[in-house]
């Protein structure tokens, strides 16, 4: 079941546009900032959250790179 799920979710990042994954760094680093201005730098959550985003967009996008790369 997992080994499905983990190649369903390679074809589709095969089929994404590498924009998804720099979409993905700038709606962590928003958070980041949003939650700065309100002052809301003491929830733990909130921060791990942007955190997960950021690095889920790095990854993304360097996979997408590789994939989609000719060399």
């Amino acid at each position: 079941m997992m080994k499905t799920m983990f190649r369903n979710i390679g074809r589709t990042l095969r089929q994404a546009n590498p924009v998804v994954g720099l979409l993905l760094v700038m709606a962590g680093v928003l958070t980041l900032a949003v939650s700065y201005v309100c002052r809301l730098t003491s929830v733990n959550a909130l921060q791990m959250g942007a955190f997960l985003l950021i690095v889920a967009g790095v990854v993304a996008y360097v996979m997408l790179q590789k994939w989609q790369s000719k060399y």
